[in-house]
């Protein structure tokens, strides 16, 4: 019997921020030649400077996506501290059940996910976020599937607000899997 083939590395083109590809490259370290880490396996020292932008979520169900890390710049972002809380509160109900679906897709079938979305932040103006979602196995394999995530701003400066662009509170304007050694949802391997 051959050995598995190496599982390749994360394909960084698509990403914008510096802080994405910082955060990629280090999830990429901590799954060694796995498809995913262990949660054991996170080297958060390795993100200090990002840890601000990070959550950890844990996918419980589809009504259940619960919040077991907030950077300081997530609870800003939401107006409250989160830790311990539902990520599904902080949506309207029209985007609750995609953004379930999405985060289910997303433990059930290990991949990254990649969106962009604005933040209303004054008026006519808006903060760009490059959300990076990536699969995280939890140390006990009895516990649900769990996804370190960045929040990163695009640029460094407020711009006008783009009718294009869904709100933070709303859904994204951008929203795509990305294969990790796995496939995707839409097109397993």
């Amino acid at each position: 019997m051959s050995p598995a083939p190496p599982v390749p590395r994360v394909d960084t083109a698509n990403l914008e921020t510096k802080a994405a590809h910082q955060f990629v490259a280090a999830w990429d370290r901590w799954r060694g030649g796995e498809t995913l880490p262990l949660r054991q396996q996170l080297i958060l020292d390795d993100i200090k400077s990002l840890l601000p932008l990070t959550m950890l979520l844990e996918v419980q169900s589809e009504e259940k996506i619960i919040f077991r890390l907030a950077g300081s710049m997530i609870d800003g972002f939401l107006g409250v501290p989160v830790t311990g809380k539902n990520y599904l509160d902080y949506a309207p109900p029209p985007h609750n059940a995609i953004r379930a679906e999405r985060m289910r897709r997303q433990a059930d079938h290990p991949c990254g996910a990649r969106s962009v979305l604005a933040m209303k932040v004054s008026g006519k103006y808006e903060l760009r976020i490059e959300l990076i979602a990536l699969p995280v196995r939890p140390d006990d394999p009895v516990l649900p599937m769990q996804l370190i995530c960045l929040a990163s701003p695009i640029g460094d400066r407020l711009v006008v607000a783009d009718p294009t662009m869904a709100p933070l509170r709303g859904g994204a304007a951008l929203y795509q899997y990305f294969d990790i050694g796995a496939g995707t949802p839409d097109a397993p391997a």
